[in-house]
């Protein structure tokens, strides 16, 4: 469950709401990443939205839980495992960045008087 939340994270940016986890509860596992993944600013394949539907569903016995399983998923598909157990394949040849190193982002806190 909790790699499922971190996948979605990574993949949208943001968490799957609270609204949508209580969903998963109640047995509506497809609901839970329909909202944040299928959004038009959220453009993700239909494998990525296949893996964290898979890695957030309530029931574990239904969830995504094994390593064997999770390389036989499209989202994985001509992606070498083993080069990764190997050590053949760096982290940072994985990872291309989409963002500059420095976010031009306001550090100020809206939500806090400043002291002046």
């Amino acid at each position: 469950w909790s790699l499922g939340v971190v996948a979605c994270l990574l993949l949208t940016g943001q968490y799957p709401s609270a609204v949508q986890l209580k969903m998963a509860q109640f047995g509506n596992d497809a609901d839970v990443i329909q909202a944040k993944i299928s959004h038009p600013e959220h453009s993700v394949s239909d494998s990525a939205r296949d893996l964290c539907s898979r890695l957030l569903q309530h029931n574990p016995q239904h969830r995504l839980h094994s390593l064997l399983t999770l390389k036989t998923i499209a989202f994985f598909k001509g992606f070498s495992f083993e080069d990764v157990i190997a050590k053949k394949v760096a982290p940072n040849s994985l990872l291309s960045r989409k963002e500059p190193l420095t976010a031009t982002v306001n550090d100020a806190f809206q939500d806090f008087d400043s002291a002046s």
